[in-house]
């Protein structure tokens, strides 16, 4: 442990070195000091950075609780009712595929610039992994199980 800890030590301690050597000579202020970009930082962090970081994570919260509210019943459904599975599979495996940054425009039209727009492609992004892992995990459990699950 204590290895690991002096190898990445002395790797952060080299990268400063070289970075300090970049900005001595590329000049103009093209690669400021790492001194400067560290005081710059601490001041960002203390105004701006935590709202935008919570911002961006209460974005990312709201997506994952959609996606599963409507992933999970889904994949449940889809692993337990052969015919659902049969009708909308085809479906699933045609959508799954396609980059779901592809339908950013669309997604922008519908729901404008803002944070809805962000959290539905979020949702899109991950609704299909977990009904697909889902769909598979339910299909994997033994019909004993969800019967004695069903009795109780």
């Amino acid at each position: 442990m204590m290895r690991r800890i002096g190898s990445f030590l002395q790797g952060l301690v080299l990268l400063i070195l070289l970075w300090e050597l970049m900005s001595l000579v590329a000049k103009g202020g093209v690669v400021p000091p790492p001194l400067t970009v560290a005081i710059a930082f601490g001041k960002l962090l203390t105004t701006v950075l935590w709202r935008h970081a919570l911002a961006t994570l209460s974005r990312a919260f709201a997506a994952l609780l959609v996606a599963f509210l409507l992933a999970v019943p889904a994949g449940i459904a889809l692993g337990r009712i052969p015919v659902l599975d049969r009708l909308f599979t085809p479906l699933n495996y045609l959508l799954y595929p396609i980059p779901k940054i592809a339908l950013l425009p669309v997604i922008l039209l519908l729901f404008g610039i803002g944070d809805v727009a962000r959290v539905a492609l979020l949702v899109i992004v991950l609704y299909f992994q977990m009904l697909v892992s889902v769909r598979d995990t339910t299909r994997s459990i033994p019909e004993e199980y969800v019967v004695s699950a069903a009795s109780l």
